[in-house]
Formats: structure tokens, sequence, C-alpha cells
């Protein structure tokens, strides 16, 4: 835009109109423009354009500092309560990762969007943690999400470990164990249909429902997915052992099943027979139990990922590192020590890292060596850590 020589009142009007379409003048306010303007007549469209530039360089920072405190506090990470205490809580993630995080003075606790205690916190809850803005291992706040406390009548899914007429053990998805007392009033069911005990056997996925008395006594249990069913179900998992006349596979959920091999169980790969050699711990197979039995395999299929030494990674939240390893475990709960050489590459967001980028808690993709399946040929950053 051009100005006459003579139309400094029209610059000066211009930049006042800029400056009042901007965010930072909103933020002023206008007593803030009145301000602005006595300056602007009398410094002059130079200096207006100058103080405008500040006052907009100014209001930005203020913006972005107040859109990267109001980003951290966001930032919440949700896990399975393993160990609580007046002074700290430890969580496992879906990944099977543990943080503890410090509980200080000023650490709030919700839980339905209501204030509660730090008592309300306790192992077996699934929480949400927000770390505070100085430290990541610090919580600023503690919600308890999901389940609802179970003396309230609400329920917990998990797999049957161990059963006996007075008693019941369920595992949960992050592989906490919890003990129901079974009386002569607990209610058994299956496909909404009223079973016996006996209908309860280890390996079941059940929900229990404890009573508004207690915790850990059951009111109902309920058979969500029994024998009948699971065995038209195939199962996928990691092979955690193999014999000649078994295979035990750890699911993502980190639940372990052993199956019987027998002469009629079938092995495949690519689509194509193969024998029982195929099938490798670390393997990622299906197995299809028979109809007769959940617990014997009909069809054992490897289906991923192939053989790490052909080039292929291995995905894993850090456990443990040093100078020459790095110990990762899998979705599925298995761990793995890899050889860290001379030669190993470490990236992060596609960019060259050193070593010292790993550290406990990171998500991280390792691709072994060619010649050997236990050394890291390159390690991937995929998650930073908080």
């Amino acid at each position: 835009m051009e100005w006459s020589r003579d139309s400094s009142s029209e610059r000066e009007g211009f930049m006042m109109q800029r400056l009042f379409n901007s965010k930072s003048a909103r933020r002023v306010g206008v007593t803030g423009l009145i301000a602005v303007g006595t300056i602007l007549a009398s410094v002059g469209a130079a200096g207006a354009a100058n103080l405008s530039s500040q006052v907009n360089t100014k209001a930005s920072v203020q913006i972005s500092s107040a859109l990267k405190v109001k980003a951290n506090q966001g930032k919440g990470v949700n896990g399975i309560v393993t160990a609580s205490s007046s002074t700290s809580v430890t969580i496992t993630n879906s990944k099977g990762a543990s943080s503890t995080y410090a509980i200080t003075p000023t650490t709030t606790f919700t839980s339905d969007h209501k204030a509660v205690t730090s008592a309300a916190v306790t192992v077996g809850e699934l929480v949400r943690v927000v770390p505070t803005s100085a430290s990541a291992t610090t919580a600023a706040s503690i919600s308890v999400i999901a389940p609802p406390r179970n003396n309230e009548g609400h329920g917990v899914n998990g797999v049957v470990t161990a059963v006996s007429p007075t008693s019941l053990t369920i595992t949960r998805a992050a592989g906490v164990s919890t003990t129901y007392v079974v009386t002569s009033t607990t209610t058994f069911t299956s496909d909404h249909k009223a079973v016996t005990s006996a209908a309860v056997t280890v390996g079941e996925l059940v929900r229990v429902v404890p009573t508004s008395a207690s915790t850990t006594t059951a009111s109902s249990i309920s058979i969500l997915a029994n024998g009948a069913s699971r065995a038209k179900k195939v199962r996928d998992g990691v092979v955690t052992a193999t014999s000649t006349t078994s295979l035990t596979v750890t699911n993502a959920r980190g639940f372990s099943t052993t199956y019987v091999v027998s002469s009629t169980t079938r092995f495949t790969s690519d689509h194509r027979a193969v024998t029982s050699a195929a099938v490798t711990v670390g393997e990622l197979v299906r197995v299809e139990p028979t109809s007769a039995s959940v617990a014997t395999a009909s069809n054992i299929t490897v289906v991923g990922p192939k053989p790490v030494n052909q080039g292929h990674g291995v995905n894993g939240v850090v456990t443990a590192v040093t100078a020459t390893s790095l110990t990762i475990t899998s979705a599925a709960g298995v761990s793995t020590t890899y050889v860290v050489s001379s030669t190993t590459t470490f990236t992060s967001d596609h960019k060259a890292v050193t070593s010292a980028a790993v550290t406990v808690g990171e998500l991280v993709r390792v691709v072994p060596t060619s010649a050997s399946t236990t050394t890291a040929a390159s390690i991937a950053i995929l998650v930073s850590a908080l």
C-alpha cells in the first residue's frame, strides 16, 4: 500500500486497525489500545510499527507459553495400579511397562470427576496420572477412571487362573491377580443361563461382581466365553515354550496358554505345510484348538513376524539398557535381550541419535543382524518416554 506525504494520520489509523484485529490486541484490552494510540500519535508511523511488532512478539510468547502449559497438563498416562503408598504410586500400562510417580501434598485425586482422597487409589484400579510440568515422575493429578469401585456392584473381567469350591482367582488384562471368596450364595451363569460352579474352570474368561459388603467376596460369576465357544476360535500369541508334545503361547494381554501337540496337529507357514520344527520361541502363531478339547491344538500356523534375522524388527518397551546390551519386553510380555555392538545404529524420528537416547521406558523397534537374532543391527525409538 502506498501513502501520500501528508497521510501520517492514515498510517496511524491503519496501524491501529491492524493491531485491533490481531489476537495480541484482544489480549491487551481496550485500555491498552488507547495507550498504544496515544503513543502512535507521538512517535509516528515508524515508531508505531516497531511498537506493534514488540506487542505482537510478547503476545505470541504468552500464547505459546500458555499452549505449552495446557498441552503439558493434558499429557496423562493410563495404567493399572500395581503398588500404592502415601508417597508414591506405581502403574503398569497396556504395553507392560511400569512407571512409579511421586505423590506430593499438591497431588490431586479424582474419581467420576469428583475430588477424592488418596485412599481411593488402590491396587487393581485403572487410573490416569498426569505428571507435573517440572518433573515427569511426580504426579500432578491422579484420576480413577475405571473400573468403578467393586463394592458398588460393578464387575471385574479376568481369566480364571485358580478355582476351588471356596475361592476363585482371576488375572486381569494388566496381569493383576485377585482372589475372591465363593460362598453358598454366589451365583453362576453362562450365556445368561444359570450353571453350577463346576462350569468355571481354569482358562475361562469370566466377570466377577463382588458383594456390596466385601470387594473380595463374589456375589456373581458369569462365564463370558465358555469352552464350547472357545473351541471354535483361533488364538494368536507369541511362542514362549515348545516341545514335541506341547506348545505355550502368550497373547497380547499377557495371558499364557499351553496346548497339547499330538500326531494329528498340523503346522503351516506362508500357506504351506511345515514341520513342528518351524515353530520356535519368539514366533507369532495362530493356534486352532480341536473341537473335542480347547487345550489340544488342531492347527498351528506361523503368521509372523518372519524370523528376525531376515531383517524384520521387533517392537517392545525398554526394561534394561547398558553400553553393550538392551532388553525389551513385547506387548505379549516376552522379554528379549540384544547385544549392542559398535556397528549398531540408533535413530529417533528418522534421525540419527546416540545410544544415550535409549532409556528405560522407551518404545523401540530392534532389527537384529542377519548373522544373529540376538545382536541388534539397528534400534529405532518409536515413542519417547515422558
